[in-house]
């Protein structure tokens, strides 16, 4: 495994262990990102309405784009991720 910085991940690939990463966004460990740039400082991930539910429309899960400053690890503690 190398030390270099992961600095962009998406599911299903780059990189192949998406379920073992870490991802933050502005400090906050988040669930559900679907896509991060972290040299960009962009992420996708989907979209919640104020109760914390999936927001589904035409039987889709929408997704809505943020922006700030990410961190991709891959966890070390054995942990299932996003």
């Amino acid at each position: 495994m190398s030390d270099d910085p992961i600095l962009y991940a998406k599911v299903g690939g780059p990189p192949d262990n998406w379920q073992q990463l870490l991802i933050k966004w502005n400090g906050v460990e988040q669930d559900s990102m679907l896509e991060v740039n972290v040299k960009e400082g962009w992420g996708i991930r989907y979209k919640r309405d104020q109760f914390n539910r999936f927001v589904i429309e035409n039987d889709v899960a929408q997704s809505e784009k943020i922006f700030g400053i990410f961190e991709i690890r891959i966890r070390n503690n054995g942990h299932k991720g996003i």
